[in-house]
């Protein structure tokens, strides 16, 4: 049977700490949906994201800096890609989130490698030791489920990212939350279902946006898209595309 809990990241270094630092508690969250993203296993070169969610025409790629479109949001998808990490998004606040959006999807997944490749092609000036920490955090994370901190893995870390909100937003700096459906599952791991929520700074640095590793902001509060606290909240449903 799936167990479900909520997943809300807390970290003092936002650069890195996506799955460290947490705060697990039983949830009453009330759901016929189920995590839905293409499955990676460790080993693989390749990341692929996949999320529900419908699109607005207000939802437009073109929106200026500052503006925040009502209804759900649709995305910009990278419009190139560092390995197999995505890079190159409008200077829009959709740009911003959609940079943030990619760049969870991407780094929250069972392989080591791919969460620091993550960080070194979308971070502001990520150090050593945060790529070094990215890594770990996954290890971490593998560690704790039983399995191999290292090394190829029937078992998968999926998330599957539902809504988005913008907290504040500027010419060149937004901040921006998501939340969505976190799932770790094995042939030796019962299968565990978390809600997740992560703030995000996004900084733009002439050429791109980046995730500013040092800026401290407060976790939002999660409320799923249908329930009555989510359009209070500012959470929009918002995919990719």
């Amino acid at each position: 049977m799936t167990v479900r809990h909520r997943w809300i990241a807390a970290s003092a270094v936002i650069a890195t700490a996506v799955l460290v630092s947490v705060l697990i508690a039983m949830t009453g969250r009330s759901s016929t949906r189920e995590a839905s993203s293409p499955r990676l296993a460790a080993g693989s070169d390749t990341t692929t994201t996949s999320t529900t969610g419908s699109t607005s025409a207000g939802a437009s790629k073109s929106q200026s800096p500052g503006v925040v479109p009502p209804g759900a949001w649709a995305l910009p998808s990278p419009t190139s890609f560092d390995g197999t990490d995505g890079v190159g998004f409008p200077h829009t606040t959709l740009g911003a989130v959609g940079m943030g959006y990619s760049s969870l999807s991407a780094q929250v997944n069972v392989n080591p490698d791919i969460a620091a490749s993550v960080v070194r092609a979308t971070y502001m000036s990520p150090s050593p030791a945060q790529v070094q920490e990215a890594a770990q955090v996954v290890e971490n994370a593998r560690s704790s489920y039983g399995l191999p901190p290292t090394g190829p893995t029937a078992a998968t870390i999926d998330l599957s990212l539902e809504a988005c909100k913008v907290e504040s937003s500027a010419a060149n700096q937004v901040v921006a939350g998501f939340e969505g459906t976190l799932v770790v599952e094995g042939p030796s791991i019962q299968g565990t279902t978390s809600d997740f929520a992560k703030a995000l700074t996004l900084a733009w640095d002439g050429t791109d946006w980046r995730i500013d590793p040092n800026a401290a902001v407060p976790q939002p509060t999660i409320a799923f898209p249908g329930s009555p606290q989510a359009a209070g909240n500012g959470w929009h449903p918002c995919s990719e595309v």
